[in-house]
């Protein structure tokens, strides 16, 4: 199930993206942690963030590192203990 997030703000923290339709959303220096599920955005803009890779995504990152594609941003090791989330 997607979840609509409208006009959500947050500068800093951690950011489940998931299953998450954003729209007009601003993130500023976000980590942004993906695991596989859909997520989609419109007029949401994303500035000097990072992206975490766990579970089916991080699978899929080192499968296109395996061959050749250049991944600028390490998976995360494990879930983070700080909560996901944002803030509106």
């Amino acid at each position: 199930m997607i979840t609509t997030v409208e006009n959500a703000t947050q500068k800093g923290g951690l950011l489940q993206i998931d299953n998450k339709y954003f729209i007009n959303c601003k993130f500023d220096d976000c980590v942004l942690i993906y695991s596989g599920g859909d997520c989609n955005w419109s007029n949401t803009v994303f500035n000097n963030c990072t992206l975490n890779w766990l579970g089916d995504a991080s699978r899929t990152v080192s499968l296109l590192a395996a061959f050749g594609y250049q991944i600028t941003t390490q998976p995360a090791a494990k879930p983070p203990k700080e909560k996901l989330g944002f803030s509106q």
